[in-house]
C-alpha cells in the first residue's frame, strides 16, 4: 500500500469514526429527552396517587454510611441506588463520599449532580441487573415499600 493510499484509508477512517460518534451522542440526547419526560410524568403521577416522597439520602460506593442530600423525592429501587427528585430529575444515589463527609453526612448535606437518564436503568451495573425505565417506573408507583 502506497503512503498516498494509505492517507486516504486514515482520513476516511477517521471521518467514519467521526460520522458514528456523533450518531451515537445524538442518538444518547433523544433517549435522554425521551427518558426525561417520562421521569416528569412519573413526578405528576407519584403526587396524583398520592404516593409518599421521602428525603433523599445518598450512600458511598464502598457501603460503609449514608449521607443526607439537600433532595426530597422517591427511590426507584428498594436498594435505593436510584431515585427521582421533586423536580423530575434522576439521581444516582452511590457516591465517593470522603471521610469528612461521611464523619459529617447527618449534619451537613452533600451536594448531587442530576446524572443523564437512559431508557436502561442499571446497566453495566455490578449486579447485572437492569430495567426499562418505563416498567421501573411502572413498577415504582404500584410499589408498597
Amino acid at each position: 500500500m502506497a503512503v498516498d493510499e494509505r492517507d486516504d484509508w486514515t482520513d476516511r477512517r477517521s471521518r467514519a469514526i467521526n460520522v458514528h460518534a456523533e450518531a451515537l451522542d445524538q442518538q444518547r440526547r433523544v433517549e435522554a429527552s425521551r427518558a426525561s419526560e417520562l421521569l416528569v410524568t412519573f413526578v405528576e403521577q407519584a403526587r396524583a396517587r398520592g404516593l409518599p416522597s421521602t428525603a433523599l439520602h445518598v450512600r458511598s460506593y464502598q457501603g460503609r454510611g449514608r449521607c443526607r442530600t439537600r433532595l426530597t423525592g422517591w427511590y426507584l429501587k428498594p436498594d435505593q441506588t436510584i431515585a427521582v427528585a421533586l423536580d423530575g430529575r434522576f439521581y444516582l444515589m452511590t457516591a465517593q463520599l470522603s471521610t469528612w463527609q461521611w464523619l459529617t453526612g447527618w449534619l451537613l448535606p452533600v451536594t448531587l449532580e442530576p446524572a443523564e437518564p437512559g431508557m436502561r436503568v442499571g446497566v453495566g451495573g455490578r449486579d447485572g441487573e437492569s430495567w426499562s425505565l418505563p416498567e421501573l417506573l411502572a413498577h415504582r408507583l404500584d410499589a408498597d415499600w
